[in-house]
């Protein structure tokens, strides 16, 4: 089972559907178990919708990995191996999803 401080790396992954089995049905245990986290569930959806039907703009790649690189420094692997492969510059989205 994943845990509070683990969640918060997988939720966008786990909110656009790119998550394997194994972590997606672990997630969904969490988020029906913990107040917490389902209230963060929520707000990351309510924040991705808003973008998706607000701003319009396509980011650069070049600043899309410049923030990714910046931001990596700040954030820590998730504490359980077993998930730590998932943690990874995640991809250049572009205006066809």
């Amino acid at each position: 089972m994943i845990d509070c401080y683990n969640i918060k790396y997988y939720l966008f992954e786990y909110i656009d559907g790119e998550l394997n089995q194994e972590l997606r049905v672990a997630i969904t245990e969490h988020l029906s178990l913990c107040p917490h986290c389902s209230e963060l569930h929520q707000a990351y959806s309510r924040l991705i919708s808003f973008c998706q039907h607000c701003c319009n703009l396509e980011v650069p790649k070049e600043i899309h990995d410049e923030l990714w690189n910046f931001l990596g420094k700040f954030i820590e692997p998730p504490s359980n191996p077993k998930f730590h492969h998932r943690v990874t510059k995640p991809r250049h989205r572009s205006k066809d999803r």
